[in-house]
Protein backbone atom coordinates (compact mmCIF):
# COMPACT_ATOMS: atom_id res chain seq x y z
CA UNK A 1 0.00 0.00 0.00
CA UNK A 2 2.42 2.31 1.01
CA UNK A 3 4.86 1.35 -2.26
CA UNK A 4 2.00 2.03 -4.56
CA UNK A 5 1.36 5.35 -3.29
CA UNK A 6 4.70 6.45 -3.23
CA UNK A 7 4.95 5.33 -6.77
CA UNK A 8 1.50 7.26 -7.48
CA UNK A 9 3.18 10.32 -6.05
CA UNK A 10 6.53 9.88 -8.69
CA UNK A 11 4.31 9.26 -11.54
CA UNK A 12 2.73 12.50 -10.94
CA UNK A 13 5.80 14.56 -9.64
CA UNK A 14 8.93 13.28 -11.91
CA UNK A 15 10.73 14.24 -8.67
CA UNK A 16 15.12 15.12 -9.29
CA UNK A 17 15.38 13.80 -5.49
CA UNK A 18 14.00 11.81 -2.96
CA UNK A 19 14.81 12.30 0.91
CA UNK A 20 14.45 9.69 3.29
CA UNK A 21 14.64 11.15 6.90
CA UNK A 22 14.06 7.92 8.58
CA UNK A 23 11.83 5.38 10.44
CA UNK A 24 11.87 3.18 7.27
CA UNK A 25 12.66 -0.13 9.18
CA UNK A 26 11.19 -0.78 12.52
CA UNK A 27 12.85 -3.65 14.59
CA UNK A 28 13.76 -5.71 11.75
CA UNK A 29 14.33 -9.13 12.64
CA UNK A 30 15.39 -10.63 9.40
CA UNK A 31 18.65 -12.45 8.22
CA UNK A 32 17.99 -11.36 4.74
CA UNK A 33 17.68 -7.98 5.53
CA UNK A 34 19.42 -6.70 1.96
CA UNK A 35 15.64 -7.87 0.67
CA UNK A 36 13.90 -5.92 2.82
CA UNK A 37 16.09 -2.96 2.23
CA UNK A 38 15.90 -3.20 -1.85
CA UNK A 39 12.36 -3.37 -0.92
CA UNK A 40 11.78 -0.07 0.56
CA UNK A 41 14.08 1.88 -1.99
CA UNK A 42 12.24 0.16 -5.07
CA UNK A 43 10.51 3.11 -5.90
CA UNK A 44 13.56 5.43 -6.56
CA UNK A 45 15.28 2.42 -7.76
CA UNK A 46 12.98 1.36 -10.30
CA UNK A 47 12.09 4.56 -11.38
CA UNK A 48 16.03 5.79 -12.29
CA UNK A 49 15.52 8.38 -9.74
CA UNK A 50 18.36 9.67 -7.12
CA UNK A 51 17.81 9.08 -3.59
CA UNK A 52 19.26 9.98 0.04
CA UNK A 53 18.92 8.46 2.75
CA UNK A 54 19.26 9.46 6.71
CA UNK A 55 18.65 7.28 10.10
CA UNK A 56 15.77 7.75 12.02
CA UNK A 57 14.76 6.41 15.46
CA UNK A 58 13.64 3.30 14.50
CA UNK A 59 15.55 1.81 11.65
CA UNK A 60 17.14 -1.07 13.48
CA UNK A 61 17.98 -4.29 11.95
CA UNK A 62 19.11 -6.81 14.94
CA UNK A 63 21.00 -8.75 12.64
CA UNK A 64 23.26 -6.38 11.36
CA UNK A 65 24.80 -3.06 12.46
CA UNK A 66 24.54 0.74 11.26
CA UNK A 67 27.53 0.62 9.38
CA UNK A 68 26.76 -2.09 7.25
CA UNK A 69 23.09 -1.10 6.70
CA UNK A 70 24.52 2.68 5.37
CA UNK A 71 27.64 0.61 2.93
CA UNK A 72 24.68 -1.40 1.49
CA UNK A 73 22.28 1.77 0.87
CA UNK A 74 25.18 3.71 -0.36
CA UNK A 75 26.27 1.15 -3.01
CA UNK A 76 22.72 0.59 -4.34
CA UNK A 77 21.83 2.26 -7.70
CA UNK A 78 20.97 5.87 -7.57
CA UNK A 79 22.03 6.30 -4.01
CA UNK A 80 23.54 9.51 -3.17
CA UNK A 81 23.44 8.54 0.41
CA UNK A 82 27.20 8.49 1.91
CA UNK A 83 29.06 7.11 5.36
CA UNK A 84 30.39 10.17 7.34
CA UNK A 85 33.13 10.15 10.04
CA UNK A 86 31.57 8.35 13.38
CA UNK A 87 30.70 11.46 14.77
CA UNK A 88 29.47 10.39 18.87
CA UNK A 89 27.29 7.48 16.64
CA UNK A 90 26.31 9.62 14.02
CA UNK A 91 26.96 8.14 10.65
CA UNK A 92 24.92 9.23 7.61
CA UNK A 93 26.35 13.20 7.49
CA UNK A 94 26.94 14.62 4.12
CA UNK A 95 26.23 17.64 2.12
CA UNK A 96 24.67 16.93 -1.86
CA UNK A 97 25.71 19.68 -4.18
CA UNK A 98 23.14 20.34 -6.58
CA UNK A 99 23.89 21.46 -10.44
CA UNK A 100 27.89 23.25 -8.93
CA UNK A 101 26.25 25.26 -6.37
CA UNK A 102 22.58 26.34 -7.45
CA UNK A 103 21.39 24.38 -4.04
CA UNK A 104 23.02 22.75 -1.23
CA UNK A 105 20.94 19.75 0.67
CA UNK A 106 23.12 18.98 4.32
CA UNK A 107 21.78 15.41 4.88
CA UNK A 108 21.86 14.77 8.90
CA UNK A 109 22.28 11.67 11.44
CA UNK A 110 20.20 12.73 14.80
CA UNK A 111 21.47 9.82 16.28
CA UNK A 112 19.86 9.79 19.58
CA UNK A 113 17.21 12.22 19.40
CA UNK A 114 20.21 15.15 18.78
CA UNK A 115 22.45 17.08 16.29
CA UNK A 116 25.80 17.08 18.95
CA UNK A 117 28.66 19.33 19.36
CA UNK A 118 30.71 17.38 16.72
CA UNK A 119 28.07 17.49 13.98
CA UNK A 120 27.92 21.16 14.54
CA UNK A 121 31.75 21.67 13.80
CA UNK A 122 30.93 19.57 10.90
CA UNK A 123 28.09 20.97 9.39
CA UNK A 124 30.91 24.03 9.28
CA UNK A 125 33.14 21.81 7.23
CA UNK A 126 31.04 20.35 5.29
CA UNK A 127 29.99 23.88 3.89
CA UNK A 128 33.29 25.03 3.55
CA UNK A 129 34.99 22.62 1.84
CA UNK A 130 32.38 22.66 -0.78
CA UNK A 131 32.44 26.25 -1.03
CA UNK A 132 36.40 25.66 -1.81
CA UNK A 133 35.83 22.62 -4.89
CA UNK A 134 33.07 24.46 -6.43
CA UNK A 135 34.18 27.28 -8.43
CA UNK A 136 31.20 28.32 -9.46
CA UNK A 137 29.65 29.00 -5.72
CA UNK A 138 31.12 32.49 -5.26
CA UNK A 139 28.99 33.98 -8.81
CA UNK A 140 25.95 32.74 -7.29
CA UNK A 141 23.77 35.74 -5.17
CA UNK A 142 21.88 33.71 -3.11
CA UNK A 143 22.02 29.43 -2.97
CA UNK A 144 19.42 27.54 -1.49
CA UNK A 145 20.13 25.55 1.21
CA UNK A 146 18.14 22.94 2.84
CA UNK A 147 18.54 20.97 5.63
CA UNK A 148 17.33 16.93 6.33
CA UNK A 149 17.46 15.33 9.49
CA UNK A 150 14.79 13.10 11.82
CA UNK A 151 14.80 14.55 14.94
CA UNK A 152 13.20 17.73 15.42
CA UNK A 153 15.57 20.49 17.18
CA UNK A 154 13.74 22.52 20.13
CA UNK A 155 12.62 25.07 17.95
CA UNK A 156 9.85 22.88 16.79
CA UNK A 157 8.48 23.95 20.30
CA UNK A 158 8.06 27.82 20.38
CA UNK A 159 6.74 29.22 23.05
CA UNK A 160 3.76 31.31 23.09
CA UNK A 161 1.67 32.14 19.84
CA UNK A 162 2.91 31.01 16.36
CA UNK A 163 1.69 30.58 12.83
CA UNK A 164 1.70 27.01 11.10
CA UNK A 165 0.79 26.19 8.04
CA UNK A 166 -0.62 22.58 8.34
CA UNK A 167 -1.34 20.36 10.74
CA UNK A 168 -0.07 20.62 13.92
CA UNK A 169 -1.22 17.25 16.15
CA UNK A 170 1.68 16.29 17.96
CA UNK A 171 3.03 19.29 20.84
CA UNK A 172 4.77 16.66 23.31
CA UNK A 173 7.48 17.75 24.72
CA UNK A 174 10.71 16.92 22.85
CA UNK A 175 13.38 15.20 24.61
CA UNK A 176 16.42 16.06 22.81
CA UNK A 177 19.87 17.43 23.64
CA UNK A 178 20.68 19.33 20.98
CA UNK A 179 21.95 23.18 21.80
CA UNK A 180 21.04 26.46 20.62
CA UNK A 181 24.25 26.53 18.72
CA UNK A 182 22.89 24.41 16.18
CA UNK A 183 20.04 26.53 15.45
CA UNK A 184 22.14 29.47 15.33
CA UNK A 185 24.41 27.30 12.51
CA UNK A 186 21.88 26.25 10.24
CA UNK A 187 20.36 29.67 10.35
CA UNK A 188 23.36 30.77 8.69
CA UNK A 189 23.86 28.24 6.50
CA UNK A 190 20.35 26.99 5.31
CA UNK A 191 16.89 28.33 4.36
CA UNK A 192 14.68 25.51 5.47
CA UNK A 193 15.06 22.33 7.95
CA UNK A 194 12.57 19.32 7.02
CA UNK A 195 12.41 16.46 9.94
CA UNK A 196 10.16 13.43 10.38
CA UNK A 197 9.50 11.65 13.53
CA UNK A 198 5.82 13.08 14.44
CA UNK A 199 4.14 11.38 12.02
CA UNK A 200 1.40 13.12 12.42
CA UNK A 201 2.56 16.69 11.60
CA UNK A 202 2.91 18.15 8.80
CA UNK A 203 2.96 21.45 9.10
CA UNK A 204 5.78 24.27 8.84
CA UNK A 205 6.80 26.72 10.97
CA UNK A 206 8.73 30.34 10.38
CA UNK A 207 11.18 30.22 13.25
CA UNK A 208 12.17 33.85 13.67
CA UNK A 209 14.50 34.77 16.56
CA UNK A 210 15.86 38.01 17.91
CA UNK A 211 19.10 38.41 16.39
CA UNK A 212 19.32 35.45 14.42
CA UNK A 213 18.32 34.63 10.20
CA UNK A 214 14.60 33.56 9.87
CA UNK A 215 14.27 29.83 8.84
CA UNK A 216 11.40 27.71 7.80
CA UNK A 217 11.03 24.44 10.29
CA UNK A 218 9.11 21.66 8.29
CA UNK A 219 7.72 18.71 9.15
CA UNK A 220 7.95 16.00 5.83
CA UNK A 221 4.56 13.91 7.07
CA UNK A 222 4.63 10.47 6.84
CA UNK A 223 4.11 8.32 3.86
CA UNK A 224 4.55 4.70 5.43
CA UNK A 225 1.17 3.32 7.01
CA UNK A 226 3.60 1.40 9.64
CA UNK A 227 4.43 4.61 10.69
CA UNK A 228 2.60 4.59 14.57
CA UNK A 229 0.92 7.96 15.85
CA UNK A 230 -2.40 8.60 17.56
CA UNK A 231 -5.17 6.57 16.43
CA UNK A 232 -7.73 9.53 17.52
CA UNK A 233 -6.34 11.54 15.12
CA UNK A 234 -7.91 12.16 11.46
CA UNK A 235 -4.75 11.99 9.61
CA UNK A 236 -4.07 10.76 6.13
CA UNK A 237 -0.48 9.98 5.16
CA UNK A 238 1.18 12.21 2.88
CA UNK A 239 4.32 13.66 1.25
CA UNK A 240 5.86 16.62 1.00
CA UNK A 241 7.15 18.18 -2.09
CA UNK A 242 9.89 20.85 -2.63
CA UNK A 243 10.40 22.84 -5.67
CA UNK A 244 13.56 25.07 -6.63
CA UNK A 245 13.16 27.64 -8.89
CA UNK A 246 17.02 28.89 -9.85
CA UNK A 247 15.69 31.47 -12.09
CA UNK A 248 13.27 32.92 -9.92
CA UNK A 249 14.98 32.30 -6.42
CA UNK A 250 12.21 30.82 -4.96
CA UNK A 251 11.54 27.74 -3.03
CA UNK A 252 8.03 26.38 -2.79
CA UNK A 253 6.12 23.37 -0.85
CA UNK A 254 3.01 21.56 -1.21
CA UNK A 255 1.99 17.86 -0.05
CA UNK A 256 0.34 14.99 -1.67
CA UNK A 257 -2.32 12.51 0.37
CA UNK A 258 -2.96 9.18 -0.15
CA UNK A 259 -6.59 9.88 0.46
CA UNK A 260 -7.08 12.24 -2.24
CA UNK A 261 -3.38 12.36 -4.71
CA UNK A 262 -4.68 13.99 -7.13
CA UNK A 263 -5.26 17.34 -5.17
CA UNK A 264 -2.13 19.69 -3.43
CA UNK A 265 -2.22 20.40 -0.38
CA UNK A 266 -0.65 23.76 1.70
CA UNK A 267 0.98 25.37 -1.42
CA UNK A 268 3.41 27.75 0.20
CA UNK A 269 6.32 30.20 -0.84
CA UNK A 270 9.11 29.30 1.39
CA UNK A 271 11.84 31.88 -0.34
CA UNK A 272 11.36 34.10 -3.12
CA UNK A 273 14.06 35.69 -4.38
CA UNK A 274 16.65 34.46 -2.35
CA UNK A 275 14.91 35.56 1.10
CA UNK A 276 13.20 33.83 3.31
CA UNK A 277 9.32 34.42 3.25
CA UNK A 278 7.71 35.26 6.14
Amino acid sequence: RTLSFLNQIVKKESPNLIVYTGDIFQNINEIDFEATILKVFSIPISNQIPFAFTFGSNDIISSTNKEIILNYISNLPFSLTKKSINLDGSLSNYLLDISNGDAQIYILDSYQNKINHLQNDYIKILHDNNNKINKNYKNIDSPFSLAFFHYPIPEYRPKGPFSVVGQYNQKEKLITETSPETRKILGQFVNIVSVGHKHTNDCCILSSLPHDDDIWLCYNAAAGEGGYGNPQIAFSRKVRLFSLDKNKKKITSWKRAENNPDSIIDYQVLVNDGKVSS
